[in-house]
């Protein structure tokens, strides 16, 4: 898509397949050659999947200093995850939406309901999948959340519409 978008010097593409917010955030990207991009993308999965592991095990350890023992369960339970192989193999954003989900799974456990909702709209505005966890909020009637979750929707919807616009969609 990143090719397309060079050579028509917009972002319209025949093939949408992601939220707003990730073209928004891989626009400035488009005039790098391609392999530097792929790679940067490559190189940061594996950061991204570090931290979604520490943030998953803190928040799902039920002592308050985590061992050596939890990360490495954790470790070898996310090598067995489709999307870390698929990372493995490709340039994607699954580390991202991963640690992303896992923020807001952390935030919620701590009573930051608020965040938590707005970590949940920006995770869904990158890929659909954290959206899955609007549907709980939604369901349990997390008011605090839902003020989160709407209060960053208008912030990544006008962020949105002022990049993208002038990005030619």
């Amino acid at each position: 898509e990143m090719l397309e978008w060079r050579a028509r010097g917009s972002l319209h593409a025949k093939h949408v397949q992601h939220p707003p917010l990730y073209y928004v955030l891989l626009w400035p990207f488009a005039s790098l050659p391609f392999p530097a991009v792929a790679m940067l993308l490559y190189v940061s999965q594996w950061l991204w999947y570090a931290l979604a592991i520490a943030v998953m095990v803190r928040s799902a350890s039920a002592a308050s200093r985590p061992s050596a023992g939890d990360y490495l369960l954790a470790t070898l339970l996310m090598v067995n995850f489709q999307p870390f192989l698929e990372t493995a193999a490709l340039h994607k954003v699954e580390g991202l939406e991963l640690l992303v989900i896992c923020l807001a799974i952390e935030l919620f456990r701590r009573g930051r309901d608020a965040l938590a909702g707005a970590a949940v709209v920006f995770g869904a505005n990158l890929k659909y999948l954290p959206g899955i966890l609007a549907l709980y909020f939604l369901v349990k009637r997390e008011r605090r959340a839902i003020v989160g979750m709407l209060a960053a929707a208008v912030v990544c919807l006008a962020v949105s519409v002022v990049a993208l616009s002038d990005a030619g969609w």
